[in-house]
């Protein structure tokens, strides 16, 4: 193998494997949002109901951090690649896995933020929700899959 061929783009892709790293900028609003809604639970609600939902939430935050923005449990996000037929998204599970999905409405798509929407092909009524920061990709990277998003599916003009 050449080192020319170790960099062509796996079959159906038209753009190379990206690696998503850990989003310390989602750790940062996860942390910060939790902190508000707590104390808002607490100055709102009874103290015993305030400080169970203070408890539930962060305990919910410290779960979502540990998954999505820290990348350490075995289904979290570690790579996306982009299919060459303009609606379809594969993405990689930590544990190696590939999984392959159909982009669906209702993302959003922003230099500071992009949410994909996705319906996985593989598992019938599964659906998956891939929340990237600017932190999480290289820049390159991160312009690509945006450009990649914004023209994915869109339907000719008659």
């Amino acid at each position: 193998m050449t080192v020319l061929d170790a960099a062509v783009p796996a079959t159906g892709t038209f753009m190379p494997d990206m690696s998503v790293a850990p989003s310390y900028t989602l750790a940062v609003w996860i942390i910060v949002s939790s902190v508000l809604a707590g104390g808002l639970s607490l100055a709102y609600l009874p103290m015993a109901a305030g400080v169970a939902v203070c408890g539930l939430v962060l305990f919910y935050a410290w779960a979502t951090m540990w998954l999505h923005a820290l990348q350490k449990h075995a289904t979290a996000l570690v790579g996306i690649r982009c299919d060459s037929d303009g609606g379809t998204l594969s993405y990689q599970l930590k544990r190696g896995q590939w999984i392959v999905g159909s982009v669906m409405q209702g993302g959003l798509i922003s230099r500071w933020l992009t949410i994909v929407h996705l319906q996985d092909l593989s598992e019938v009524g599964r659906k998956r929700c891939l929340v990237l920061l600017p932190d999480a990709l290289s820049a390159d990277n991160f312009r690509r899959l945006r450009v990649y998003l914004r023209w994915a599916r869109r339907e000719p003009i008659n």
